[in-house]
């Protein structure tokens, strides 16, 4: 069951949200939520995926750049180990 209610100011709002969960309506607990205009929900979502998106890229590229560096240092070392084998007489 739902139900719609408006609320001249914020304030009255908020309380009413704020003490709903307190009653029991037919044996229910009523619950209170604020209803936003369809396009603030659609960009909240938006939000939502492009950050996840972007920490994924991160997340990504972190990793990528992690193996490229301990893969330049593993050549780095064979390369010195190489210079002192050479080096020897």
């Amino acid at each position: 069951m739902q139900c719609f209610i408006s609320f001249k100011d914020r304030e009255g709002a908020r309380l009413a949200k704020e003490n709903c969960g307190k009653f029991q309506f037919l044996g229910r607990t009523l619950y209170a939520n604020f209803c936003e205009p369809k396009e603030s929900r659609q960009l909240a979502i938006e939000e939502k995926l492009d950050k996840k998106a972007y920490e994924s890229h991160i997340s990504r590229h972190m990793s990528s750049k992690s193996s490229d560096l301990v893969s330049l240092i593993t050549s780095l070392g064979l390369i010195l180990s190489q210079l002192n084998l050479n080096s020897r007489p």
